[in-house]
């Protein structure tokens, strides 16, 4: 047993996230936004498109959303999300039991992402947004299966790289469907 997780009353929420503002002319990194009460188990930090602002927060069992006025906006993909935290969240679909420890999180679109998780299964993850402020995440059943992913990135507006070191890499073309 982790004795860690035996003191999550205590320590549940000790990530934080700062955004500040980079000047290499002066060498002046004013903070902007200080956002705290992010779960422990937070992995991975995804910027989002302009249009969108903000940035995904990839965590062990959610996926969250934070913008610089500091709303947060959580997806819990599994029942641990909120035993591992008290930010609140979206409500859980009872079925989903997605572990996200060695996904990876990737834009194809301004207010969409995939989801490659550890086994190389991909989940669209929608935004709603209402202008800026994102109101809603949204997970869709797995599109597709890829190699196990070591790095994803966006090639270019049509194509997706999915590196690995276990495998093949591969090259996936997206497009939208309606």
């Amino acid at each position: 047993l982790n004795p860690f997780l035996s003191r999550l009353n205590e320590h549940k929420d000790t990530k934080k996230l700062f955004f500040f503002t980079l000047d290499i002319v002066t060498r002046n990194y004013p903070v902007i936004t200080v956002v705290e009460g992010l779960p422990y188990d937070s992995i991975s930090l995804l910027p989002c498109p302009a249009t969108t602002g903000g940035v995904m927060i990839l965590a062990a069992n959610s996926i969250i959303h934070v913008d610089q006025a500091t709303r947060k906006i959580g997806l819990p993909l599994n029942g641990w999300a909120t035993q591992t935290t008290d930010m609140p969240m979206l409500p859980a679909l009872p079925s989903l039991d997605l572990h996200l420890e060695g996904g990876h999180l990737v834009f194809v679109s301004d207010h969409t992402l995939f989801a490659v998780l550890k086994d190389g299964m991909m989940y669209p993850v929608e935004l709603t947004a209402s202008g800026q402020v994102v109101t809603k995440l949204t997970i869709r059943d797995a599109l597709a299966r890829t190699t196990i992913p070591s790095v994803v990135c966006r090639a270019d507006d049509d194509h997706i790289f999915v590196g690995s070191e276990v495998g093949p890499s591969v090259l996936m073309r997206t497009h939208s469907v309606e």
